[in-house]
């Protein structure tokens, strides 16, 4: 009688599973784990061709060799994310990738400390939506890359961790506040006789206050004068760049997105701008084509977020 073998333990490597060679799906796939740092086998089922259960064998055979890791943190929000295991990167895999990447590779994802879990959910999220975006890429034939294939990434010559990050001044009222931004996301788009266009994506899980009193506190009303007060001084482009870009924001809720949209329209003359486009994560992850999605300006005006489908 035929005997299945023993389920491996999921949080717990098998170190007798034998020496693994990576092949070059393999480094697909720890490509695609370095630059989305948190994701599951349906974003990668999205991404690269091939069976399911091809996929989850070799993400586990990944495991057990070492070269990814899985959070378990994601046990405490089970509810929230599904049943379908998170991976990361490991040093490793981190190792194995920048020998082949011909760009600079993320660092490896915070899995230290009580926050992760409340996190993680949040980084699941972006990943939604960064994969739908580099999937519609694909599809319309559109070059996609990521911040360490910027221009900015190609030039350090130590293949230094890229990461976006910059600060600008604001000055409400007579105080002078340093403010810090970092992007849950971002990406440019290049058809063959066009330039790249840059965005950068905030997502929006209904976490963080809309407005307070004063910008001394965070809220999303502080990110909109600081990527506002980002593109007035110039800073992407003097440390990274990036001539011009638009924000993404994606919110969780109808409901929440119009709040959203009417603290940026109050922070502009006329009560509108292309510089924000928004759409609901619900309504964009439905479709096949991410692009097809209308979005919208802070006014509610339809745009879609290539210009040359624009409504």
């Amino acid at each position: 009688m035929h005997q299945s073998r023993p389920r491996k333990p999921r949080f717990k490597r098998v170190t007798d599973s034998g020496r693994l060679i990576l092949t070059d799906r393999d480094l697909g796939i720890l490509s695609a784990v370095g630059r989305l740092r948190f994701l599951q086998s349906h974003h990668l089922l999205k991404l690269l061709p091939g069976s399911r259960q091809h996929l989850v064998r070799r993400l586990g055979r990944l495991f057990h060799a070492g070269f990814l890791d899985r959070p378990v943190q994601q046990m405490y929000i089970r509810d929230n994310i599904g049943q379908m295991i998170v991976y990361c990167l490991t040093k490793r895999g981190l190792k194995a990738l920048s020998e082949h990447a011909s760009y600079q590779v993320q660092s490896l994802p915070n899995q230290k400390g009580t926050t992760v879990a409340l996190s993680l959910s949040h980084s699941l999220r972006v990943t939604d939506v960064l994969v739908a975006m580099e999937a519609a890429a694909t599809a319309r034939a559109l070059t996609i890359r990521w911040p360490q294939e910027w221009p900015f990434g190609q030039s350090a010559p130590d293949r230094r961790s890229v990461r976006l990050k910059w600060s600008v001044t604001l000055k409400p009222g007579h105080e002078i506040l340093k403010a810090w931004q970092i992007p849950d996301g971002a990406f440019s788009l290049q058809s063959p006789d066009s330039e790249p266009q840059y965005y950068i994506m905030e997502v929006d899980r209904g976490t963080m206050p809309v407005i307070r009193k004063g910008i001394s506190q965070s809220s999303f009303h502080r990110k909109i004068l600081s990527y506002k007060e980002t593109r007035r001084q110039g800073v992407l482009w003097s440390r990274f760049q990036i001539p011009a870009f638009r924000v993404l924001v994606v919110a969780e809720s109808r409901r929440r997105l119009f709040s959203l949209q009417q603290a940026t329209a109050s922070t502009f003359k006329n009560g509108e701008s292309k510089m924000f486009l928004f759409a609901v994560a619900s309504e964009l992850l439905v479709q096949d084509d991410a692009f097809r999605q209308c979005w919208e300006t802070c006014s509610g005006k339809k745009v879609w977020i290539l210009p040359a489908y624009n409504v």
